[in-house]
């Protein structure tokens, strides 16, 4: 029945697959149940701008258009998730798309209708995460891997923890990737045991492949390592030594209250990024006089 309907319309313009009717022009699926429907959406204004945009950059270049086998009742227009993905790459924000010079820029390099940042984030998001994370899949493989989890707050002092996974090869160091995120209403050993463990379980990772845990030498970053080592049994937990420094550090500035209260009143440090306070004492030890006249 769909394709006796799309037979009414100029060849090309929609395609179907026999449960759902795809319209090239605008790059997306268009629900219908009835052929009014379908006319409807052939009515809209935005139908009749896209079409237009599709009719010119057609007669100047054979445009690739989905064939029924492609796509089934949950198709993606892979030009708006090629879109979706590029903007994460390059860490664009979604809301930038709606911007006007930009939205038309796009159209009319590409005589493709730009979608609203909503429908990014809302249809595709989600698979941009799941190709994401497919990857990383395909790159660790069977190997062996090193896992570290680290735990820091938010601009709104919510506990968020993060994991990465790191592919361990005699080849040469890899980088490590986050594979997962969540927000932690407490942090202690058992939330962060159950968040590194969720992890690599819903990430595949089998349990004795997992040879390295790396975390900061926080008591009960030291006692989820125990308590993961029950279950990853070939693996060896290690401390972070710049953390072991940092503390030493911490312990300084407990010691000069004067020099502290100076800092603070100056240029303050981020306190969390280990080592700031030391390279801000270095700097007034070399550059008091000048910094007070």
């Amino acid at each position: 029945m769909l394709k006796i309907w799309i037979s009414k319309f100029p060849d090309g313009i929609y395609t179907s697959n026999g449960k759902i009717v795809f319209c090239q022009p605008c790059g997306q699926k268009v629900t219908c149940t009835k052929f009014f429907q379908l006319k409807q959406h052939d009515e809209t204004a935005k139908h009749k701008q896209s079409l237009n945009r599709y009719q010119q950059a057609t007669s100047s270049s054979q445009q690739p258009f989905l064939t029924p086998e492609s796509f089934d009742t949950e198709q993606t227009d892979p030009f708006v998730e090629d879109l979706c993905d590029a903007l994460i790459g390059a860490n664009i924000p979604f809301f930038k798309i709606n911007n006007q010079s930009l939205k038309y820029f796009l159209t009319k390099y590409t005589g493709r209708h730009i979608p609203d940042q909503s429908t990014l984030r809302k249809n595709y998001l989600k698979i941009c995460y799941k190709n994401s994370i497919e990857r990383i899949k395909r790159h660790i493989g069977n190997s062996f891997v090193w896992v570290s989890v680290d735990e820091t707050t938010d601009p709104l002092g919510r506990y968020a923890a993060n994991l990465l996974v790191g592919k361990l090869d005699v080849s040469g160091f890899y980088p490590p990737n986050l594979i997962a995120v969540k927000m932690l209403e407490k942090t202690n050993f058992e939330t962060v045991s159950r968040f590194v463990n969720t992890g690599l379980r819903d990430f595949g990772v089998k349990e004795e492949n997992v040879l390295l845990m790396v975390t900061d030498a926080a008591r009960y970053m030291i006692k989820a390592g125990k308590a993961l080592s029950v279950f990853y049994g070939n693996m060896t937990h290690v401390t972070c030594v710049c953390h072991a420094l940092h503390r030493v550090c911490e312990e300084i500035r407990g010691k000069f209250p004067d020099v502290d209260e100076l800092i603070a009143n100056t240029k303050k440090p981020v306190l969390t990024r280990w080592g700031t306070w030391m390279t801000a004492v270095e700097y007034y030890t070399t550059n008091f006089y000048m910094a007070l006249f």
